[in-house]
């Protein structure tokens, strides 16, 4: 396992010690690098649910979000 997955463990490993229940992130929707990487880890892309970012020189990037469930009583709320 590769230091970035080991530090993404540990991180999570802490954060379900305080009884989070589910993780959202936003991520480059080009990025195709980080979000192989979140979905090795068990995030799911949630269709629909995308922002456009604008930056100088008339540039724009899409955002797409992903979502992690840390419990099944929650995957089972979210359906």
């Amino acid at each position: 396992m590769g230091y970035g997955k080991q530090l993404y463990r540990a991180t999570e490993t802490r954060i379900r010690q305080i009884l989070v229940e589910n993780l959202v992130l936003w991520v480059f929707e080009k990025n195709t690098r980080a979000r192989s990487f979140y979905e090795a880890v068990g995030y799911r892309l949630e269709s629909g649910k995308q922002k456009e970012m604008r930056f100088a020189g008339a540039t724009t990037a899409i955002e797409v979000r992903y979502r992690k469930l840390l419990n099944g009583e929650t995957a089972l709320a979210m359906r």
